[in-house]
C-alpha cells in the first residue's frame, strides 16, 4: 500500500482507525495512542504494514474496517455511492482464508 492510497483511506477514517491496535506489533505504541498525529501513524503502517487493519472493504464513500461480517455484508448489497475513482469494493480475506469463501461467509 502507498502513503497516497493510505491518506485517501483517511477521507473514510481516521488514522487511528485504520491502524491495528490489537495487532502484537502494535504493543509497542500503545503508551503513544493518541499522542500520534496522523502522519506519523501512516509512517508506521508504511514501514510495518501488519498493523494495517484488515480485512478493509471501501464501496463508493463508505468503508468497513476489521472482520465485522455483518457490516461488510450490508455495505455489499446496499446500493453503491458514486466516487470518482472507485471501481467497487475492494475487499481483503483475512490471514488463511481465500477471498472467496470470505465472500461466500465459509
Amino acid at each position: 500500500m502507498t502513503r497516497d492510497e493510505l491518506e485517501g483511506l483517511t477521507t473514510f477514517a481516521s488514522a487511528d482507525e485504520i491502524f491495528s491496535w490489537k495487532s502484537p506489533s502494535a504493543r509497542a505504541y500503545a503508551a503513544s495512542r493518541g499522542r500520534l498525529s496522523e502522519s506519523e501513524l501512516i509512517d508506521l503502517m508504511l514501514s510495518q504494514p501488519r498493523l494495517i487493519r484488515r480485512p478493509m472493504v471501501v464501496r463508493g464513500s463508505q468503508i468497513v474496517i476489521g472482520l465485522d461480517e455483518k457490516a461488510i455484508r450490508a455495505l455489499l448489497s446496499a446500493p453503491a455511492t458514486s466516487l470518482s475513482g472507485t471501481n467497487g469494493p475492494r475487499l481483503r480475506a483475512p490471514a488463511g482464508r481465500s477471498r472467496r469463501s470470505f465472500r461466500n461467509g465459509r
